[in-house]
């Protein structure tokens, strides 16, 4: 049925919602009867595929209640609760889940940057399913203290991962949406240590409720969400900032490269293609077109899409003065050569904003102050945010027009940036986590699965976004 007052558009992605949350319900229902066959193995199979398509294709809910008391209680079969070994040791060990790493973006950043902050402690790191080359930066902050399942069976790295985890004084849980091995050996663990869930997935659903003692967020609106739209009654979730270090300048002749001259106002953005897709007048591409029209001399470095990219291709055929960068590890240079940052919207690229403040670079969002989990939300940086396209085109005039100003709001941001998240501020922060109280609960009660509401059908759009671009660079 036609809803009142959405576009076709808009019609098509409510229609997708109802379609998913079928999908998802048949994924439960799958998953309730091979529990009661006491087929754990594929069982896991089913969440995780279930999990996996829900991460990727929002049913307009951000939990499931019946895979996280399955969960738990398929962990209870087989979770080696042992006594934990004498803790003879001097000093405190933490280990750290992860799923999988990767060479790029800010999932990866957080333990590496965890173990080399928290020196008051020894970290270890334990990959649950890694199936792309092990990440450099991984192999060099842990070495011989990375741990390796041997198991090949999803019901033996459960064993095996439970096993671990009564060696260590805390864990924390860094892992994907989708990893029913580590939310079940967690969760079925009754001799676990302190367990800290990062909320890293905070925009979308995911699974892992009951595998920690705390939901640790990264920003204010996740922990507002996860009250809303996750868990019913729940109040173990807590904040704590990034642990961001200082970021190496890498200068070099980047504008001398691109031939851009060396008065020219230059502007930067940083995030995966599908952070800045949409439809219609209002995407970050068609802001940027207006933006070169605007400001015949300015130029734009794109780190992310590359001359294969939709939208940005035909952008960069029309304008010479953008500069696509692609995906790559050695995007640093690019801060070094900019004067403005640019999030990116519909979803922001908040690592990436970071970086940029500590580079004293003035970061410019788009949007109001809401707590929609899309948008740049931080405990320091506190960037500059424009209500239309109008606005923002207007704030970088302002900034290339009065570079001292721009400087000065950068330095502000910076120094709001370190305050929150540089060593002194987060060792403090992270201190009061490994205080807290265990806080072991028995079952998840999720709140009602309602009617979707804009947060879905946006949630959704960013989800056929990721989509189409998969899909082209797959091509």
């Amino acid at each position: 049925m036609k809803r009142r007052g959405l576009s076709p558009y808009t019609e098509e992605i409510v229609s997708n919602l109802h379609r998913h949350r079928a999908n998802l319900v048949a994924y439960e229902q799958r998953a309730q009867d091979l529990f009661a066959r006491g087929e754990d193995e594929e069982l896991l199979l089913v969440v995780e595929t279930g999990a996996s398509f829900a991460w990727d294709q929002h049913p307009g809910c951000f939990a499931s209640e019946t895979f996280e008391n399955i969960l738990q209680q398929v962990g209870m079969r087989h979770c080696l609760n042992t006594h934990p070994q004498e803790k003879s040791r001097i000093r405190p060990r933490v280990l750290h889940v992860m799923t999988e790493g990767y060479d790029t973006g800010g999932h990866t950043k957080i333990p590496v940057r965890w173990a080399k902050l928290d020196t008051k402690r020894d970290h270890y790191l334990v990959l649950t399913n890694q199936q792309v080359p092990l990440p450099t930066a991984l192999a060099d902050a842990f070495g011989d203290r990375l741990i390796t399942l041997k198991a090949q069976s999803r019901v033996g790295k459960v064993e095996e991962l439970s096993a671990l985890l009564v060696n260590y004084d805390a864990v924390v849980l860094n892992i994907h949406p989708n990893d029913s091995v580590s939310v079940a050996a967690c969760a079925g663990s009754m001799k676990r240590p302190l367990t800290l869930h990062l909320n890293t997935a905070d925009h979308t659903f995911w699974i892992g409720l009951l595998a920690s003692d705390w939901n640790v967020n990264l920003r204010p609106s996740a922990k507002r969400f996860n009250h809303k739209r996750r868990e019913r009654g729940r109040h173990a979730t807590v904040l704590l900032p990034l642990p961001l270090e200082e970021v190496a300048v890498e200068q070099g002749s980047l504008r001398e490269r691109l031939q851009i001259p060396p008065t020219a106002l230059v502007t930067l953005s940083c995030a995966d293609p599908y952070k800045s897709a949409g439809i219609g007048e209002t995407t970050f591409i068609h802001a940027l077109k207006r933006l070169f029209d605007a400001i015949p001399t300015l130029h734009h470095i794109a780190v992310g899409p590359d001359a294969t990219t939709s939208g940005w291709k035909e952008a960069a055929a029309k304008y010479d003065r953008l500069h696509l960068f692609g995906t790559t590890t050695k995007y640093k240079e690019a801060y070094a050569a900019a004067d403005i940052f640019l999030d990116t919207w519909p979803f922001s690229g908040i690592t990436a904003a970071l970086e940029a403040a500590l580079f004293s670079l003035p970061v410019l969002s788009f949007g109001g102050a809401s707590s929609s989990p899309l948008q740049l939300d931080d405990l320091g940086l506190q960037p500059l945010r424009a209500k239309s396209i109008d606005q923002w085109i207007a704030q970088i005039k302002q900034w290339g027009e009065n570079p001292s100003l721009a400087k000065a709001v950068g330095k502000e941001m910076s120094q709001a940036t370190r305050d929150a998240h540089f060593s002194t501020a987060w060792k403090e922060n992270v201190e009061a986590l490994y205080r807290l109280p265990r806080s072991r609960k028995n079952s998840v009660k999720v709140p009602r699965r309602r009617p979707f509401d804009e947060i879905d059908i946006e949630v959704e759009k960013l989800g056929n976004a990721r989509r189409a671009v998969s899909t082209a660079r797959n091509s």
